[in-house]
């Protein structure tokens, strides 16, 4: 399981990006699965995490995915995803994400691959809407 958290998350507009919705069609590149957006809460601490699998798709790996949930950074996760091999990805949402059990939030995740040694690379992008629960 991969695992990463962003303390310092950046606003992204994601402006012009050509997201793939899994489903109104088939997406290229990747698909997600169990996608889940979940608030723990215990006795002396409370986190917030957001967590799915990731299937490259392609011939080649993926070289890394970058997360967003409602448009904030979560970082990025490197790979390389083999191709057709499901793979855990689990992230720290940070407090500046308030994630209320019930709410619907969007998380967005983007494919790279290539991009190494001076090969071009190609970006996917798909995006769920989840709705977060508690644990």
């Amino acid at each position: 399981m991969a695992s990463g958290f962003n303390p310092n998350p950046q606003q992204s507009t994601l402006s012009g990006a050509n997201l793939c919705y899994p489903d109104r069609q088939v997406c290229q590149g990747f698909a997600l699965g169990n996608v889940t957006l979940r608030e723990f809460n215990r006795t002396d601490i409370s986190s917030q995490q957001v967590s799915f699998t990731v299937t490259a798709e392609g011939q080649a790996p993926m070289a890394r995915i970058y997360v967003y949930v409602d448009n904030v950074s979560m970082g990025a996760v490197e790979g390389p995803f083999a191709s057709g091999v499901p793979r855990l990805v689990a992230l720290g949402v940070p407090t500046t994400i308030d994630v209320t059990p019930g709410v619907n939030y969007s998380v967005i995740v983007e494919g790279v691959f290539g991009g190494s040694s001076g090969t071009a690379s190609a970006d996917y992008w798909q995006s769920v809407s989840v709705v977060a629960v508690g644990g």
